[in-house]
């Protein structure tokens, strides 16, 4: 029986032990990613409210979803929701960067005339800690950026990056998503897909 409880409590210890091993391997691990400053709590989120021009009927349903709104770490002015004509020329949309969780995707919103906010897509959701850079010497920053790229810019595009051909004719905007400083790629939509272009690199 003694050597029962024995080996018993030593299981135990040793449980207890590697257990204590791994809580402190991720407090390591945190104290470092805290150090460096890459880490998604540094993001600065605007609640929807900060855009008095977003309809009231999509503000609503973006706090219904806990969104809040990254801002580029060179933002001046509240960034990362804009608006154009994003499915077709007949339509009008809004393109939201929604960060919940410490996850963003772009929302497309069809702009309200009933008062109902329409949900159409949604595109290239990602963890927010992935858009991050170091500035020069300064801390790990935020950096994507949504931007209407409009209609008079694309009018030559005939295939996407993968291509795809793309209807013709162009006669709508795309969204424009930018890595700042780095790289920037565009989504236009047509015949129910969304056709990617390389922009910037």
């Amino acid at each position: 029986m003694r050597r029962v409880a024995s080996a018993a409590i030593v299981h135990q210890i040793r449980v207890q032990s590697q257990f204590l091993i791994v809580v402190a391997l991720l407090c390591g691990a945190h104290a470092i990613l805290a150090q460096s400053g890459l880490s998604p709590q540094s993001v600065r989120r605007l609640a929807p409210a900060a855009f008095p021009a977003l309809p009231v009927a999509i503000r609503h349903d973006l706090e219904l979803r806990r969104c809040l709104v990254p801002q580029p770490f060179d933002a001046h002015a509240p960034t990362n929701i804009i608006h154009g004509a994003f499915t077709s020329a007949k339509t009008l949309e809004w393109a939201i960067l929604c960060s919940a969780h410490d996850t963003s995707q772009i929302l497309i919103y069809r702009d309200p005339i009933s008062g109902d906010a329409r949900l159409l897509d949604s595109l290239q959701r990602a963890a927010d800690i992935g858009w991050m850079q170091r500035i020069g010497d300064a801390r790990w920053s935020f950096s994507r950026l949504l931007r209407t790229l409009p209609l008079e810019r694309i009018r030559s595009w005939r295939r996407d990056v993968d291509g795809r051909t793309i209807p013709q004719p162009i006669d709508h905007d795309a969204i424009e998503q930018i890595f700042v400083g780095k790289s920037a790629e565009a989504f236009y939509g047509a015949a129910g897909r969304w056709h990617r272009q390389i922009t910037a690199d």
